[in-house]
Parts: structure tokens; sequence; C-alpha cells
């Protein structure tokens, strides 16, 4: 199985986005695992204890590939996500059927699909 590095996309979020970027993980929707590679330093005293960690493992189980695939059955492959939220943006960009990255930004950032998620993917190295 192939593994991804973050390295150069992690500088270029910060760069673009800079403080609102709220977060970047990678996760795998199979196992369950999941890494932050950024997380705002506010956001590590505005969440207590675990809630960070609770709420990622809980949208691993509905934002993944193949059950974005399985609603929208009819569209073929899917190669994203995007939530917008009250309060950030989700992008969910899919790496393979199991495995993808999590960015979110400030809900006052506009993410423009499709160019957003190939330039991360221009920055997502196979190592």
């Amino acid at each position: 199985m192939q593994k991804y590095s973050l390295d150069r996309l992690v500088p270029f979020l910060e760069n673009r986005y800079g403080d609102d970027l709220r977060w970047v993980a990678n996760y795998n929707s199979r196992t369950y695992e999941y890494r932050f590679h950024h997380v705002r330093d506010d956001l590590t005293t505005e969440f207590t204890g675990n809630q960070l960690d609770y709420l990622v493992h809980r949208s691993l189980a509905v934002y993944n590939k193949r059950h974005a695939e399985e609603v929208y059955f009819n569209l073929g492959a899917a190669d994203s996500l995007v939530v917008d939220y009250e309060h950030g943006t989700a992008l969910h960009v899919f790496l393979d059927d199991r495995r993808g990255v999590t960015i979110v930004v400030e809900p006052t950032v506009s993410v423009t699909v499709p160019d957003l998620v190939d330039e991360c993917r221009e920055h997502i190295d196979v190592a």
C-alpha cells in the first residue's frame, strides 16, 4: 500500500490561509487511524480533553470515500467532499478508497473545487 507524505502540503496551506487554517489531518477510514499535522493553537484550548479526537473519529464514519459514493451512487467515483458549517469549512480530499486528508478552514475562506483539490494533490507526495 502506498504511503503519503504531507510534508509539503501543510506549509502550502499555512502560507495560503495563515490563521484561517484550523486543522489538517490524514486518516484511514477503515482502521479509524488518523494523525493531526496542524492544529491552530486556539483550538487546543477550545476543545477540552479528547473532543477534537472524538470529532475526527466521528467524521471518519460519515465523510469517507465509500460513504460518499454510496450516497451519490449515480455520480461515479468521489474525488473530494466539501462541507460548509457555521464555524468552518471542511474539505476532505480522498487519496484512495480508505485514506484521505481533511482540511478545515474558517467559514469566511473561499474554497474553490476542483482547483484547491488539485493544488492539494500537487503538494501530497507518495513516500
